[in-house]
């Protein structure tokens, strides 16, 4: 599995999970969220 990039982390993440895991607040999982 290749490492998620800033683009596929805005698509498949909300704004503010995004954000979080940027800066460190949060782990960056390799799970997509929200996707329809």
């Amino acid at each position: 599995m290749r490492p998620l990039g800033p683009d596929l982390l805005i698509t498949h993440r909300p704004p503010l999970v995004t954000l979080l895991a940027q800066r460190g607040e949060i782990p960056v999982l390799p799970q997509p969220r929200l996707v329809t």
